[in-house]
């Protein structure tokens, strides 16, 4: 944990420097993606999860320290974020950016973070008996629980960074209703539409369960968002071109019955996609 602090602790010192120099938000925002991209690289490394399969028995001081090393992660990147230029800063419940540069390091901030989070998941498909009642959970279900929650709020954060790129200042945004005026140029747009399909079929998969349920309470996204999310990214992936295996593959995926098959059979197939 000390090691990890020392790293964005020497970023920030970086940081207070390019604050004397003159703003050049292109300039500003390239040195902050890079440094950005290190810290993810850094922090990535510590600690190292253990192999899932292999543990007989999730006690719940088990379940507690995964939950903590996932918190350690989130502070840190957190910590490292308030560092960030004054001009370049943004808080969670602003609504995103009309800037495409400012927009492209929301983006891929959430992506980093969310991305930091995701081996954590791997813990879905051995907790298939997990009691989510609020007044039976234990301290180390809830912490995996909020680590879930944590992973969703990133992972959505990512999918609307570019909802309102060259919109007008003020125009209301509402979750998931894309209100850009141009178009958005991705570097992979495969990737990125595969990864849209892994969080969305993962969080569909999750809500399916009492995990859902609980997640959900901690969320200020009604069912209609969800399903407006749900329909947008089937929407994206179709209308894709040219036409990819991939891709198609992830369409079928998400429009199968699967409210026909067991819950945690559907959570285990999707937590193997999505981690």
């Amino acid at each position: 944990m000390r090691c990890l602090e020392k790293v964005w602790q020497t970023y920030a010192l970086l940081n207070q420097y390019t604050r004397t120099l003159s703003r050049n938000v292109p300039n500003d925002v390239l040195w902050t993606r890079i440094m950005l991209r290190t810290v993810l690289e850094k922090v990535k490394r510590y600690p190292r999860l253990p192999d899932f399969a292999s543990i007989k028995k999730f006690d719940d001081e088990l379940l507690f320290d995964f939950a903590r090393c996932a918190e350690s992660k989130i502070k840190i990147m957190e910590a490292w974020r308030s560092t960030i230029m004054p001009h370049l800063a943004w808080n969670d419940q602003d609504p995103p950016s009309t800037d495409p540069l400012m927009a492209s390091l929301r983006a891929e901030y959430y992506e980093g973070v969310a991305t930091l989070l995701r081996p954590y998941l791997e813990i879905l498909k051995y907790l298939n008996r997990i009691d989510v009642s609020v007044n039976e959970t234990s301290k180390g279900q809830r912490g995996i629980l909020h680590t879930l929650h944590n992973w969703k709020r990133y992972a959505l954060s990512n999918i609307v960074a570019f909802d309102r790129i060259r919109s007008v200042d003020g125009t209301a945004y509402k979750a998931f209703r894309s209100t850009s005026n141009g178009p958005v140029i991705m570097g992979n747009p495969v990737n990125t539409l595969h990864s849209e399909f892994k969080t969305v079929f993962l969080i569909q998969a999750i809500d399916s369960t009492a995990l859902g349920t609980y997640i959900r309470s901690l969320m200020l996204l009604s069912q209609e968002d969800m399903d407006y999310l749900y329909y947008r990214t089937v929407d994206r992936l179709s209308k894709f071109r040219p036409r990819i295996g991939l891709l198609i593959q992830d369409i079928q995926l998400l429009c199968m019955p699967w409210q026909h098959m067991d819950p945690f059979l559907r959570l285990d197939l999707a937590a193997t996609l999505a981690v």
